[in-house]
């Protein structure tokens, strides 16, 4: 089984290098019917971040048609970068062969570059991790004054902040629940991003593009090129978030979302505010009822759906309240900070702290975590008895209908539902709620403690909910996120560029819509 695994993985990585899909084909065909997108003025490049996913690429062509509409007189020629992703170095001689393959600019420059959908019409910049000696010393250094998981998180070289994104790229590709200092893997991977630190530097400084497009800011091979490009002076935009079509991310706020910390002036933008809450109240309705809104399309079903067991989830008489589980491995710091450096922590405090208090607490985990998620959970359960756990399938509206006093997340889509709904929730984190007091913004593990051992009741003001939901879901792209969707069928594909299709045109201002609103 285990050579069959192993020839399984060879075979991917040759028809990566090797091998165009009938897809790709497609989408150089179709882009034929748009040559205007090329430019020609190659001294300051429109920059495309290069990767494979249909749902990116169709928004950066969707975007860059708006962008030439937008801005007729700009002749900037494309180029595609690639930060390539984070990979270990592996121990048999053939993985190494095929690691040194994709290790090679050159290599790459003349095969993937040549088999991509939009190759031989633009530029092309790759960004690969050079081994050397150097990048060993400076990341034994760093690590030997790194005594903690937060100083690791928020570790910065030369006023850049690399850490978080070193953090969450550990986590995730590893993958494990939290950092161990004193992993090989995490000192391979400071040195990866030493190297890429100093190469994607460079090349801002040097080329100076005149705007970067970019999938998101998480994790190091998007981060470092959103907050290079920042700093070099670069305009950003990012196409991946799920409610927020466009995000145009600042310095102070490299973030694949819209700066949380401005929603009430966004608010104060909007030209008939009665008719925006009453937008963030159908969406909180929608929602409430067990449908699906774009925010929460990545669910398998609602959280809030209308099936609900027979048999009570609580406990009578004792005050009771409830942990929400994040996904470990899910880029924990994509919004800040945190009272902890990872939900791994917090939810250890979480346990610790509540078998000391005279609260009765369950603990649901996350309905759409990865199955790596699974024996984490498991493991707390052995260590923590006191807590209930519940199916990650229990419906979060018989757990409001039985009642509970005080819910605990870090930075989840709870904290404005079952505050709707009249139950306090406690957060602990930076996250997009924080322009509003419906919801408990712990500050400190101390403040947090405080809740656990006494939940008490606060004032909540609902229209201040309904408004945070008609900024966050809707004030920068209506209806439009629809236009977008992350899984392509067939017909999606074929109709792409199709010359007079009305989808088409329809789409092409709906990015120039959000292209528009984009900017602060």
């Amino acid at each position: 089984m285990r050579f069959f695994s192993l020839l399984q993985g060879y075979f991917q990585v040759f028809r990566e290098l090797f091998v165009l899909s009938g897809r790709d084909r497609l989408w150089r065909r179709q882009l034929s019917q748009w040559p205007e997108l090329s430019g020609t003025e190659r001294s300051h490049p429109i920059a495309v971040q290069l990767i494979q996913e249909e749902w990116f690429l169709l928004r950066a062509l969707y975007f860059l048609r708006a962008w030439r509409e937008a801005n007729p007189k700009d002749k900037s020629a494309i180029s595609w970068i690639l930060a390539a992703p984070f990979r270990p170095r592996p121990g048999s001689s053939l993985k190494r062969v095929f690691h040194w393959l994709q290790t090679k600019p050159w290599i790459f420059r003349r095969l993937r570059y040549a088999l991509h959908p939009l190759g031989g019409s633009v530029g092309l910049d790759l960004f690969y991790p050079n081994s050397q000696e150097k990048w060993r010393v400076q990341a034994q250094e760093i690590l030997s004054k790194i005594k903690t998981r937060k100083k690791l998180a928020n570790f910065s070289l030369d006023d850049f902040l690399l850490g978080d994104l070193v953090y969450d790229t550990y986590l995730r590709y590893k993958p494990a629940p939290t950092v161990d200092l004193e992993d090989p893997f995490l000192k391979e991977l400071l040195e990866y991003t030493l190297a890429m630190h100093e190469r994607v530097g460079n090349y801002f400084r040097e080329v100076r593009p005149k705007i970067l497009i970019c999938s998101y800011g998480s994790y190091i091979h998007h981060g470092l090129l959103v907050r290079h490009a920042l700093k070099a002076g670069t305009k950003v935009y990012t196409l991946g978030y799920r409610s927020q079509l466009v995000v145009a991310p600042e310095k102070t706020f490299p973030f694949h979302i819209r700066n949380f910390r401005l929603y009430k002036d966004f608010f104060q933008r909007s030209p008939d505010r009665r008719q925006a809450l009453q937008q963030g109240k159908d969406i909180l309705e929608l929602r409430l009822n067990g449908g699906i809104d774009p925010m929460t399309s990545f669910m398998k079903s609602s959280a809030f759906q209308k099936t609900q067991s027979d048999e009570k989830i609580f406990r009578p008489k004792r005050p009771r309240a409830v942990i929400m589980g994040h996904d470990f491995f899910d880029s924990p710091h994509c919004y800040g900070d945190m009272i902890f450096a990872d939900f791994y922590e917090w939810l250890e405090f979480m346990m610790v702290e509540s078998e000391k208090s005279e609260v009765d607490f369950y603990f649901k985990p996350h309905p759409n975590a990865l199955p790596d998620n699974g024996p984490i959970y498991e493991d707390f359960r052995r260590r923590f008895p006191k807590v209930t756990f519940l199916n990650p399938k229990t419906s979060n509206r018989q757990i409001a209908e039985e009642g509970i006093d005080v819910a605990f997340t870090v930075y989840g889509t709870v904290a404005h539902e079952f505050a709707y709904l009249g139950i306090p929730v406690v957060c602990a984190g930076d996250n997009p709620h924080t322009s509003y007091d419906f919801c408990i913004h712990a500050k400190s593990a101390e403040e947090l403690r405080s809740w656990i051992m006494k939940p008490r009741s606060i004032s909540i003001d609902r229209e201040q909910i309904q408004e945070f939901c008609f900024v966050h879901n809707y004030f920068f792209n209506g209806n439009r996120m629809a236009l977008f969707p992350y899984d392509l069928d067939s017909k999606t594909r074929e109709q792409v560029f199709e010359p007079g299709n009305p989808e088409t045109l329809q789409k092409v201002e709906a990015m120039k819509f959000a292209l528009q609103e984009a900017a602060p």
